[in-house]
């Protein structure tokens, strides 16, 4: 009996894997280490739908062997040297650069960034056009201290110059940090 249990986590941990990835390609296959002597070429990432991620070396890989160790697949990946603290119940996307989409208890969203920009594709262009959301504020904010409003008096501005100059500073801060 006590043989047949042997066989039995010897069998399993033929099944699962866990390594360090040493470099991935443009394909989303990794070379990677899962034993001493077991360095694996052209190892595929499964990605989950919607969601992709390119590891960096040293990442830790998780697979498993639907066979044998030869079609070996890595089902996930984890870098621990550039995850962010979480409380209980938070979501978060993050780069080994600092940049994270932040899912906060209490309904708050945090994204922190150096630059932040949507790319849309223009109907009339094959080509996506980048448009920088900091500078369409400014715009925005610009135009709102051009606007006026009818009044019994005539036109009078939305707010005084100073609130908008304000407005525009920092966004100017911002857009230069």
């Amino acid at each position: 009996m006590k043989r047949q249990i042997e066989n039995l986590i010897r069998r399993i941990k033929n099944v699962l894997a866990i390594g360090k990835i040493h470099s991935v390609d443009d394909d989303y296959n990794a070379q990677a280490s899962f034993l001493a002597d077991e360095p694996k070429d052209k190892t595929y990432i499964a990605q989950h739908y919607g969601f992709t991620s390119k590891p960096l070396q040293d990442a830790e890989a998780y697979g498993v062997c639907p066979g044998n160790r030869q079609s070996l697949v890595i089902l996930a990946t984890d870098d621990k040297r550039y995850r962010i603290k979480l409380k209980n119940g938070e979501v978060a996307l993050y780069t080994d650069e600092g940049d994270s989409i932040h899912f906060k208890r209490g309904n708050k969203l945090e994204i922190k960034s150096n630059k932040l920009s949507i790319v849309h594709n223009a109907k009339d262009k094959n080509e996506p056009e980048k448009i920088d959301l900091v500078s369409v504020l400014y715009d925005v904010v610009d135009a709102l201290d051009m606007a006026m409003t009818s009044t019994m008096i005539g036109p009078q501005p939305l707010s005084t110059k100073a609130v908008f100059a304000e407005a525009k500073t920092k966004i100017k801060k911002f857009k230069n940090a």
